[in-house]
């Protein structure tokens, strides 16, 4: 699990695509949904200039880039936070993607 979160975020940071160092990803992503659900298509025209769209992508490189870290923690309460981080993501990414019923 560190792995593969420590690559989904190197892969953004070292892609050098400007949509993520100027925190425009979400919005693209959005865009480029093949069959965005109701959620997905309301996220999409509610954020293309609302600072929130920011905040989500940032959250998202944070969670990918800090998170594994906090997995390999020896405390318990911080692995617990790593593992609460990770969820919310997951959430976020079924509620807003297309991945069936």
């Amino acid at each position: 699990l560190t792995r593969l979160y420590l690559g989904a975020g190197a892969v953004k940071i070292l892609s050098c695509d400007a949509s993520w160092r100027d925190l425009s990803a979400v919005h693209w992503h959005f865009q480029s949904q093949p069959l965005p659900n109701i959620f997905g298509g309301i996220a999409y025209n509610s954020l293309p200039n609302h600072p929130l769209g920011e905040i989500i992508a940032l959250g998202i490189l944070i969670i990918e880039m800090a998170a594994p870290f906090l997995f390999l923690s020896p405390s318990s309460a911080i692995r617990r936070v790593a593992f609460f981080m990770n969820n919310i993501l997951m959430a976020a990414i079924m509620l807003f993607g297309n991945f069936g019923p």
